[in-house]
């Protein structure tokens, strides 16, 4: 396993993209094992089965929108 001085070394030769994609996975890992997130993503859960979900068009118009912001 990779100490931390080898991730920082590794984190350095990344770009700005990459970093961004490590940040997120970090930010998603730091809060995907809270009792907060379990109880947010039922509640979203509970929604798209009361039928509120979005289609594949809506999602990649959000992801251009964000990724034009630098999201």
């Amino acid at each position: 396993m990779s100490t931390v001085q080898e991730v920082e070394q590794a984190l350095q030769q990344m770009t700005p993209g990459e970093r961004n994609r490590v940040r997120a996975f970090l930010l998603h890992w730091g809060r995907v094992d809270t009792a907060a997130y379990r109880t947010e993503m039922g509640r979203r859960l509970r929604r798209m089965r009361r039928g509120r979900k979005v289609t594949q068009a809506q999602v990649e118009k959000r992801h251009a929108e964000l990724s034009r912001k630098g999201r």
